[in-house]
């Protein structure tokens, strides 16, 4: 629900499915259970339930599970909202704002629901094949921060706001101690934007749909001492969008998205790791490479809006080595001194590189050709900017260093 108050409450956030698979059976007859929960939310009398089921034989393991809730507008402490725009712009002392608007945060009810499946098939005597599902939908999201609580906007509201995620994965043990472990999944998130500053002026009605595709493997063994691990992994997304502005007379006029129609961004990894038992477990040493490769292209004509491209043709490719080395000695049954060194890469988002020259905010040169012809930054960003005379680098990857020792002791 963190949506509610802004795009930034849902950085890092991770998405955790609870519900588990039963365990095969003993015996080929299914097996089944099933539970459920009703809840209850007083800051938002919000109500909601869920429920599960799931059966197994010795070679066959499913479960299905389906949620819902419904939440009203949210309570702050003591009825107050010190971020509303009546005490923020016209300077009202909260008694007067809870007696005109009450003593709820307008507009930041919501609803939800979705469902996850989940199967499991036991092949031969070590091997599983699984297949995964989930799907999750929030309805009536709004932008609180830019209602009433921040900017006092017309309208801001998220919608639709849909996950859909699957996947289908193979393991098993092959040549007595070698795990090996496939998987393809597929990640799709539709989202969508309305947003009017005033009830007579332009609404602007924006929708992505973005497909990931992802390929994995891995692979790992004892040799001795090692644990080694070998693996690679392929992602592909797609991304669809469009974008529209309704001015006076409901007309719709189609305008640049913020990440372009038909924009492709697709990454490369393949990773080797291998964890040492030195000295009797008493010296462990744990060490990791990674190559990763990194491309993303967006296509003018996949733009074209009455005749005329939005976007520029672009293509660019990110690629680097990364590595983390890692040691513990155990002095003693008490004490334990530990170091690592690592060395991380981050290549720009899609996101990233609409953000500065590809479309919405940006201007319609892309970053590279921005370099290329020596453009150089100016002071601001109205239409009466000044030149700085700083040159405009292109846009690269991030690189981190990572330095960590320390010292346990357990009594």
């Amino acid at each position: 629900s963190g949506v509610n108050y802004g795009s930034d409450a849902l950085g890092g956030a991770i998405n955790v499915n609870s519900f588990l698979l039963p365990a095969f059976a003993n015996t080929p007859v299914w097996e089944w259970h099933g539970d459920g929960r009703i809840f209850f939310e007083s800051s938002s009398t919000g109500i909601g339930a869920e429920g599960s089921a799931g059966g197994a034989t010795n070679r066959f393991a499913v479960m299905f599970a389906v949620t819902g809730g419904s939440h009203q507008d949210v309570r702050g402490g003591g009825g107050k909202d010190s971020h509303n725009v009546l005490a923020r712009f016209f300077d009202l002392p909260t008694e007067t704002v809870q007696n005109i608007l009450g003593t709820r945060m307008v507009d930041t009810d919501y609803r939800s629901g979705g469902g996850t499946s989940k199967a499991s098939y036991r092949v031969g005597n070590t091997g599983t094949v699984t297949g995964f599902y989930m799907r999750n939908e929030q309805f009536g999201i709004r932008r609180y921060d830019r209602l009433l609580g921040g900017d006092g906007r017309y309208i801001a509201a998220f919608k639709p706001q849909i996950l859909n995620f699957g996947y289908a994965r193979y393991q098993d043990v092959i040549a007595n101690d070698i795990f090996i472990e496939a998987t393809f999944s597929v990640n799709q998130q539709t989202d969508g934007r309305e947003d009017q500053r005033f009830p007579n002026s332009t609404m602007r009605i924006e929708k992505s749909n973005v497909a990931a595709f992802g390929y994995e493997f891995m692979a790992s063994s004892n040799a001795g001492a090692h644990l080694l691990s070998i693996g690679g992994e392929i992602y592909d997304e797609h991304v669809a969008s469009f974008r529209d502005e309704i001015r006076e007379g409901d007309i719709a006029n189609p305008t640049r998205p913020r990440v372009p129609n038909g924009s492709r961004y697709t990454s490369f990894g393949a990773f080797i790791l291998d964890d040492w038992a030195a000295i009797d477990d008493r010296l462990q040493i744990t060490g990791g490479l990674r190559f990763s490769y990194f491309s993303a292209a967006i296509n003018a004509q996949d733009n074209i809006i009455g005749d005329t491209p939005m976007v520029p043709s672009s293509e660019q490719s990110y690629a680097d080595i990364t590595f983390n080395v890692g040691t513990t000695i155990q002095l003693s049954d008490q004490a334990t001194i530990y170091g690592r060194v690592a060395r991380g890469f981050r290549a720009p988002s899609l996101f990233d590189l609409s953000e500065t020259g590809l479309t919405g905010g940006g201007f319609e040169v892309s970053p590279r050709e921005a370099s290329q012809f020596k453009a150089l930054i100016g002071d601001s960003a109205s239409s009466n900017a000044i030149s700085t005379g700083i040159s405009w680098d292109p846009l690269t990857a991030e690189l981190l260093w990572s330095f960590e020792t320390g010292f346990r002791w357990r009594q």
